[in-house]
């Protein structure tokens, strides 16, 4: 229904989101309904049926508040503001206007601190994951000095019980 409003095909518009109203209405998905019912607001103003508007728009908005639904709320009394205003009521338009900036506003900075707290975790997480690497490139770094430490160790006792192998030999020889 949606889609179908978007391309001006408001009769296949509006009897989607009716059949959608009525499934969800069966269903008790009273989030749902609501966003239903905003979009059949949305509907109704683009058709300039200012009164059929209202009559979904208003329950929405309700339900949206009764149920804490942020973007339903925002989406609706966007549509109020615009309703009121066709029709006149400059009152209701400016005070559903202003709850409409006040929810974008709200949704957009509520956006941008998940981003940022997003960003602070990645960043924490790069961070364990640089020193990670450092303590292990330093212990492989030691391990490799112990290993060079021990093979010049070994060479140093071979050349040693070398050298005194060939001391015993030659002093054999002497004796």
């Amino acid at each position: 229904g949606v889609t179908n409003m978007a391309q001006g095909e408001h009769l296949e518009a509006q009897a989607h989101l009716f059949r959608a109203l009525k499934i969800r209405q069966t269903l008790g998905e009273q989030e749902n309904q609501a966003l239903t019912e905003v979009a059949l607001g949305e509907l109704k103003y683009h058709q300039h049926q200012y009164e059929e508007a209202l009559k979904h728009l208003l329950p929405a908005v309700n339900v949206a508040q009764q149920l804490n639904l942020p973007a339903s709320l925002k989406e609706g009394s966007r549509y109020l503001a615009q309703v009121y205003a066709a029709l006149g009521n400059y009152k209701e338009a400016y005070q559903n206007h202003t709850l409409y900036k006040t929810l974008a506003d709200s949704l957009v900075n509520q956006t941008n601190t998940r981003k940022i707290a997003q960003l602070e975790t990645q960043y924490v997480y790069q961070q364990k994951q640089d020193s990670l690497k450092v303590i292990q490139a330093k212990k492989e770094g030691a391990l490799q000095a112990e290993i060079q430490t021990q093979k010049a160790n070994q060479r140093t006792i071979l050349i040693g019980a070398g050298l005194l192998g060939i001391v015993l030999i030659i002093l054999g020889l002497f004796y």
